[in-house]
């Protein structure tokens, strides 16, 4: 779905939509390997008895650099210029969020029909 609504805002830069496919498992592989390394620093952190406010630090720099990794990643392969990539590149991350958040509420929805907690 982020690769089709990539190419959809991004089509007049003469792109394939299998372009935009590949660039975005080129920003989930980021994202999953920034996700990984805060997990395993923030399991360390804990193990050694470090504070919680350390591991939040911790994740709110991962999640930063993985923001500004898609915004510059994006300005670099397409090519825009600054004001309209940088609205473009935020329509689609906000975009992105949503369809995701609605996918993690249908699972969860799913899971508690399948276990009883909700009925009908």
């Amino acid at each position: 779905i982020f690769a089709f609504w990539l190419w959809l805002f991004y089509r007049k830069r003469r792109r394939y939509y299998f372009d935009s496919g590949i660039f975005t498992l080129h920003l989930f592989a980021v994202a999953l390997l920034c996700v990984t390394f805060c997990s395993l620093l923030s399991y360390g952190i804990s193990k050694l008895g470090g504070s919680d406010r350390l591991v939040g630090w911790i994740t709110l720099v991962f999640f930063l650099y993985t923001m500004i990794y898609y915004l510059w990643a994006t300005k670099v392969f397409y090519k825009e210029r600054t004001l309209k990539w940088i609205v473009k590149s935020l329509i689609v991350m906000f975009i992105n969020a949503f369809f995701i958040l609605l996918l993690f509420i249908s699972y969860v929805v799913l899971i508690a029909k399948k276990i009883g907690i909700l009925n009908g």
